[in-house]
């Protein structure tokens, strides 16, 4: 059973996570009435290679969680930072989302556009990172994106300017330089790209029918 641990803060995304396999494990072990399978597609944790960051904000913040949920054993996606800097959103998608005209993007366009402004103006990008909408999109329509199926991954816990940091590996592949003993995680899916062009597009279109 996952360990269960109390905060006093409000507690983050990855211990929300690990506060649903808990139960979804108990579910499971009590004989209840319903077998959950949990699915989680996680978003940027863990950046693997991104210039100038040494752990994602979000792996950092609480490494045990982000361990708890990579060797939980559920259907995972890992989703690293080093593709969805890959990811763009301009202010001329944000002109034809306009041009949809619903209730949906008459609230998420001017929204959106001061961001935009402001990530030009401070940061010279040409548009905004779709971090979490890769996640969401994913569970929408995979066929914009390209897996390495079944990888290990790893989540630091020593101390030091390296703890949070996730890294990945072919399961196995240890076997040839540490004891055979080495516990192996369980395998998870990484994305390792994905088609901007197409992953705009989607968007467009699911907003397009949703009013």
């Amino acid at each position: 059973m996952l360990a269960r641990r109390s905060r006093t803060a409000r507690p983050g995304r990855l211990v929300q996570v690990v506060d649903r396999l808990d139960r979804a494990d108990r579910r499971r072990s009590g004989g209840g009435e319903h077998d959950v399978d949990v699915v989680v597609a996680l978003q940027h944790l863990g950046d693997f290679d991104v210039d100038g960051c040494l752990v994602d904000t979000n792996f950092g913040y609480d490494p045990e969680a982000a361990s708890i949920v990579m060797n939980s054993g559920a259907a995972l996606t890992h989703v690293p930072m080093d593709v969805t800097t890959k990811t763009l959103l301009s202010q001329h998608d944000l002109h034809r989302l306009e041009r949809i005209d619903n209730r949906f993007t008459r609230y998420l366009v001017p929204t959106l556009r001061p961001w935009l402004s402001y990530l030009e103006a401070t940061r010279g990008l040409s548009g905004m990172l779709l971090h979490d909408v890769v996640a969401v999109a994913l569970l929408l329509d995979p066929s914009f994106a390209a897996f390495r199926p079944s990888s290990s991954l790893h989540i630091e816990l020593a101390p030091g300017p390296f703890r949070g940091r996730a890294a990945r590996w072919t399961p196995g592949a240890l076997q040839n330089q540490v004891a055979r003993t080495t516990h192996e995680p369980p395998p998870v899916d990484v994305l390792v790209n994905l088609d901007n062009t197409y992953l705009v597009h989607l968007i467009t279109e699911v907003l397009r029918r949703v009013d």
